[in-house]
């Protein structure tokens, strides 16, 4: 499957770090509103790929930005492209195979 951009690719990633079944050592701050905002995205399977719901749709939905969940997000995909550049670090992310000029 693909991703119809790189936000959905990005949020699909912390979907996957999150999932104890692909063994990513991820650490979170036991903060209900970043649990709350990584649980917030809905996302539907289009033609294109993977699409991830429109922030302004998730604004609309919860009442608030999901600031936090960004926040976490976008950190992740900062440790991929490190990873990217360097090789993996962790065995879960060995297993993908990384273009470091994809980006």
């Amino acid at each position: 499957m693909g991703f119809i951009n790189k936000r959905a690719e990005w949020w699909w990633r912390m979907r996957e770090a999150l999932d104890p079944a692909h063994g990513v050592a991820i650490a979170l701050p036991p903060d209900t509103k970043l649990r709350a905002d990584l649980c917030a995205p809905r996302w539907r399977l289009s033609a294109r790929g993977i699409q991830i719901e429109a922030k302004e749709e998730i604004i609309a939905r919860i009442g608030r930005s999901p600031d936090r969940g960004d926040a976490a997000t976008y950190a992740l995909c900062d440790e991929i492209v490190v990873q990217r550049a360097w090789g993996a670090a962790s065995p879960a992310m060995a297993e993908t195979q990384y273009d470091p000029y994809e980006w």
